[in-house]
Protein backbone atom coordinates (compact mmCIF):
# COMPACT_ATOMS: atom_id res chain seq x y z
CA UNK A 1 0.00 0.00 0.00
CA UNK A 2 1.39 3.45 -0.79
CA UNK A 3 0.50 4.47 2.51
CA UNK A 4 -0.63 4.27 6.05
CA UNK A 5 -4.76 3.58 6.48
CA UNK A 6 -5.04 1.90 3.45
CA UNK A 7 -6.76 -1.34 5.06
CA UNK A 8 -3.67 -3.76 4.57
CA UNK A 9 -4.04 -5.02 8.51
CA UNK A 10 -7.59 -5.21 8.15
CA UNK A 11 -7.65 -7.36 4.98
CA UNK A 12 -5.21 -10.09 6.99
CA UNK A 13 -7.65 -10.22 9.69
CA UNK A 14 -10.58 -11.09 7.39
CA UNK A 15 -8.76 -13.67 5.28
CA UNK A 16 -7.82 -15.06 9.01
CA UNK A 17 -11.59 -14.19 9.88
CA UNK A 18 -12.93 -16.32 6.85
CA UNK A 19 -10.38 -19.32 7.00
CA UNK A 20 -10.25 -20.13 10.37
CA UNK A 21 -12.67 -18.13 12.34
CA UNK A 22 -10.40 -16.63 14.48
CA UNK A 23 -8.13 -13.61 14.20
CA UNK A 24 -4.53 -13.90 12.49
CA UNK A 25 -1.27 -14.37 15.22
CA UNK A 26 -0.17 -10.88 14.70
CA UNK A 27 3.96 -10.19 14.95
CA UNK A 28 6.66 -7.46 13.90
CA UNK A 29 9.63 -7.84 12.00
CA UNK A 30 12.28 -9.05 14.10
CA UNK A 31 16.27 -6.74 13.95
CA UNK A 32 18.12 -9.75 13.54
CA UNK A 33 18.36 -13.44 12.28
CA UNK A 34 18.74 -14.77 15.54
CA UNK A 35 15.24 -12.79 16.60
CA UNK A 36 13.81 -14.06 13.76
CA UNK A 37 14.54 -18.09 14.01
CA UNK A 38 13.58 -17.78 17.97
CA UNK A 39 10.05 -15.64 17.14
CA UNK A 40 9.10 -17.53 14.27
CA UNK A 41 9.39 -21.15 15.97
CA UNK A 42 7.76 -19.45 19.05
CA UNK A 43 4.62 -18.16 17.00
CA UNK A 44 4.43 -21.74 15.14
CA UNK A 45 4.84 -23.73 18.44
CA UNK A 46 1.21 -22.15 18.85
CA UNK A 47 -0.20 -24.09 16.28
CA UNK A 48 -1.44 -20.67 13.92
CA UNK A 49 -2.27 -21.04 10.61
CA UNK A 50 -2.29 -17.71 9.56
CA UNK A 51 0.53 -15.43 10.48
CA UNK A 52 0.75 -11.91 9.85
CA UNK A 53 4.16 -9.87 9.87
CA UNK A 54 2.73 -6.28 10.47
CA UNK A 55 3.49 -2.98 9.48
CA UNK A 56 7.10 -3.78 7.71
CA UNK A 57 9.38 -0.86 7.96
CA UNK A 58 12.59 -2.15 6.42
CA UNK A 59 13.12 -4.57 3.10
CA UNK A 60 11.61 -7.84 4.42
CA UNK A 61 14.41 -10.68 3.98
CA UNK A 62 15.54 -13.06 6.44
CA UNK A 63 16.98 -16.88 6.01
CA UNK A 64 14.91 -18.06 8.63
CA UNK A 65 11.72 -16.71 6.83
CA UNK A 66 12.58 -17.79 3.66
CA UNK A 67 13.61 -21.78 4.74
CA UNK A 68 10.29 -21.93 6.92
CA UNK A 69 8.16 -20.80 3.45
CA UNK A 70 9.57 -23.80 1.88
CA UNK A 71 9.10 -26.87 3.93
CA UNK A 72 6.29 -28.48 5.81
CA UNK A 73 8.20 -29.82 8.84
CA UNK A 74 10.20 -26.93 11.09
CA UNK A 75 13.25 -28.33 13.11
CA UNK A 76 14.76 -26.26 15.80
CA UNK A 77 15.68 -25.59 19.39
CA UNK A 78 13.29 -24.60 21.83
CA UNK A 79 14.47 -20.95 23.61
CA UNK A 80 15.97 -21.88 26.64
CA UNK A 81 16.38 -25.86 26.24
CA UNK A 82 18.69 -28.45 24.69
CA UNK A 83 15.33 -29.87 23.56
CA UNK A 84 14.95 -29.54 19.64
CA UNK A 85 11.50 -29.06 18.24
CA UNK A 86 9.60 -30.74 15.08
CA UNK A 87 6.94 -28.11 14.46
CA UNK A 88 4.47 -28.85 10.91
CA UNK A 89 4.63 -25.58 8.70
CA UNK A 90 0.90 -25.65 7.26
CA UNK A 91 0.76 -21.96 8.13
CA UNK A 92 -0.11 -18.82 5.53
CA UNK A 93 2.25 -15.79 5.70
CA UNK A 94 1.22 -12.26 5.22
CA UNK A 95 3.41 -9.45 5.47
CA UNK A 96 1.69 -5.75 5.61
CA UNK A 97 3.85 -2.74 5.12
CA UNK A 98 3.49 0.69 2.97
CA UNK A 99 5.27 0.15 0.30
CA UNK A 100 6.72 -2.90 1.15
CA UNK A 101 9.78 -4.04 -0.23
CA UNK A 102 11.48 -7.76 -0.41
CA UNK A 103 15.11 -8.98 -0.16
CA UNK A 104 17.05 -11.65 -0.83
CA UNK A 105 14.89 -15.20 -1.22
CA UNK A 106 12.26 -14.01 -0.26
CA UNK A 107 11.11 -12.33 -3.01
CA UNK A 108 10.72 -15.90 -4.96
CA UNK A 109 8.80 -16.86 -2.34
CA UNK A 110 6.21 -14.50 -2.30
CA UNK A 111 3.54 -12.19 -3.89
CA UNK A 112 2.30 -9.21 -4.40
CA UNK A 113 -1.42 -7.92 -3.01
CA UNK A 114 -1.36 -4.07 -3.69
CA UNK A 115 -4.26 -2.10 -2.43
CA UNK A 116 -4.71 2.19 -2.97
CA UNK A 117 -7.69 3.62 -1.27
CA UNK A 118 -6.29 6.80 -4.38
CA UNK A 119 -6.49 9.35 -1.97
CA UNK A 120 -4.25 10.77 0.85
CA UNK A 121 -5.91 9.95 4.29
CA UNK A 122 -7.68 6.94 3.30
CA UNK A 123 -8.79 5.93 7.48
CA UNK A 124 -11.32 9.02 7.13
CA UNK A 125 -12.90 7.64 4.36
CA UNK A 126 -16.78 7.15 4.54
CA UNK A 127 -19.98 5.63 2.79
CA UNK A 128 -18.60 1.71 2.71
CA UNK A 129 -20.96 -0.90 1.74
CA UNK A 130 -19.79 -2.91 4.79
CA UNK A 131 -18.77 0.07 7.96
CA UNK A 132 -17.48 -2.92 10.13
CA UNK A 133 -16.35 -4.97 8.03
CA UNK A 134 -15.28 -7.46 10.25
CA UNK A 135 -18.15 -7.90 12.13
CA UNK A 136 -20.34 -8.08 9.12
CA UNK A 137 -17.76 -11.23 7.76
CA UNK A 138 -17.96 -12.80 11.58
CA UNK A 139 -21.59 -13.03 11.24
CA UNK A 140 -21.63 -14.08 7.60
CA UNK A 141 -18.65 -16.24 7.61
CA UNK A 142 -21.08 -19.29 6.37
CA UNK A 143 -21.94 -17.50 3.71
CA UNK A 144 -18.79 -16.79 2.34
CA UNK A 145 -17.06 -20.00 2.77
CA UNK A 146 -20.11 -21.15 0.95
CA UNK A 147 -19.42 -19.27 -1.94
CA UNK A 148 -16.03 -19.80 -2.30
CA UNK A 149 -16.67 -23.58 -2.07
CA UNK A 150 -19.22 -22.94 -4.87
CA UNK A 151 -16.64 -21.03 -6.97
CA UNK A 152 -14.36 -24.20 -6.62
CA UNK A 153 -17.37 -26.63 -7.24
CA UNK A 154 -18.53 -25.23 -10.21
CA UNK A 155 -14.17 -25.01 -11.81
CA UNK A 156 -14.20 -29.16 -10.79
CA UNK A 157 -17.90 -29.83 -11.80
CA UNK A 158 -16.56 -28.66 -15.37
CA UNK A 159 -13.47 -30.82 -15.60
CA UNK A 160 -11.04 -28.67 -13.64
CA UNK A 161 -9.94 -26.86 -17.02
CA UNK A 162 -6.35 -25.34 -16.63
CA UNK A 163 -5.54 -21.93 -16.92
CA UNK A 164 -2.24 -20.14 -18.59
CA UNK A 165 -0.55 -18.29 -15.56
CA UNK A 166 2.40 -17.72 -13.92
CA UNK A 167 3.65 -19.92 -11.52
CA UNK A 168 6.27 -19.72 -8.37
CA UNK A 169 8.93 -21.76 -7.58
CA UNK A 170 8.11 -24.48 -5.00
CA UNK A 171 4.69 -23.24 -4.98
CA UNK A 172 3.50 -25.17 -8.67
CA UNK A 173 0.60 -27.06 -7.64
CA UNK A 174 -0.79 -24.04 -5.53
CA UNK A 175 -0.48 -21.34 -8.28
CA UNK A 176 -1.67 -23.76 -10.96
CA UNK A 177 -4.48 -24.67 -9.35
CA UNK A 178 -5.42 -21.65 -7.59
CA UNK A 179 -4.62 -19.51 -10.90
CA UNK A 180 -7.27 -22.56 -12.50
CA UNK A 181 -9.95 -21.29 -10.42
CA UNK A 182 -9.75 -17.56 -11.05
CA UNK A 183 -9.63 -18.01 -14.14
CA UNK A 184 -12.47 -20.26 -15.02
CA UNK A 185 -14.94 -17.62 -12.49
CA UNK A 186 -13.61 -14.73 -14.94
CA UNK A 187 -11.10 -13.00 -12.54
CA UNK A 188 -8.12 -12.42 -14.40
CA UNK A 189 -4.49 -11.43 -13.79
CA UNK A 190 -3.61 -13.83 -10.96
CA UNK A 191 -0.06 -13.17 -10.37
CA UNK A 192 0.14 -10.69 -13.15
CA UNK A 193 2.85 -8.36 -11.41
CA UNK A 194 5.71 -10.83 -10.55
CA UNK A 195 7.50 -9.12 -13.02
CA UNK A 196 7.34 -5.99 -11.18
CA UNK A 197 8.39 -7.41 -8.22
CA UNK A 198 11.71 -9.62 -9.73
CA UNK A 199 12.39 -6.65 -11.44
CA UNK A 200 12.87 -4.83 -7.34
CA UNK A 201 15.25 -7.54 -6.44
CA UNK A 202 17.12 -7.65 -9.62
CA UNK A 203 18.07 -3.39 -8.77
CA UNK A 204 19.29 -4.59 -5.69
CA UNK A 205 21.56 -7.31 -7.23
CA UNK A 206 22.70 -4.65 -9.43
Amino acid sequence: KPGPGTGASLSAEIVSTIATGRAAAMMTAPGSEDEWRKKLTATLMTGATIIVIDNVKYPLGSATLSAILTTSVWLDRVLGQSEMVRLPQRATWIATGNNLRLAGDTARRSYWIRLDAMQDRPWQRKKFRHPKLLAWVTRHRGDLIAALLTVVRSWYAAGSPKATVPTIGSFEPWAEMLGAVLAFAGVEGFLGNLDALYEQIDEEAA
